[in-house]
C-alpha cells in the first residue's frame, strides 16, 4: 500500500491538499516488537502503516489490556496525546 492510497482510504483531498500533506511525511521503517508510541508520554507523532501490523495495549497491575490490531493502510496516534496535548496511557 502506498501513501496515496492510505490518504485517499481516511478521506479525499483534493490534489494540491495531498501533495502538501505528503510533503510533511517522513517514510521510516522498524524492526519487529518496536515501540512506536509510550505510555505516559505525550505522543507528538501519527504514523500511517504502509506494512505490517501493530498492536496497541496498555498494561494493568494484573495484565495487558489490548485496545486495537493495526493493519496496514490503518493510522496510528495516541489520541489523548493528540487531542488534549497530554499523557497517553497506551502502547504500540
Amino acid at each position: 500500500m502506498n501513501i496515496d492510497q492510505i490518504i485517499d482510504k481516511i478521506y479525499l483531498l483534493p490534489n494540491t491538499s495531498k501533495q502538501e500533506l505528503k510533503q510533511s511525511i517522513t517514510q521510516v521503517n522498524f524492526p519487529k516488537g518496536h515501540i512506536l508510541l509510550r505510555a505516559e508520554k505525550v505522543e507528538r507523532s501519527i504514523f500511517f502503516m504502509k506494512k505490517g501490523i501493530a498492536r496497541i495495549y496498555t498494561n494493568t497491575v494484573e495484565n495487558e489490556i489490548t485496545f486495537l490490531f493495526c493493519k496496514e493502510g490503518d493510522t496510528i496516534v495516541s489520541m489523548k496525546s493528540y487531542v488534549l496535548n497530554q499523557k497517553g496511557y497506551e502502547k504500540c
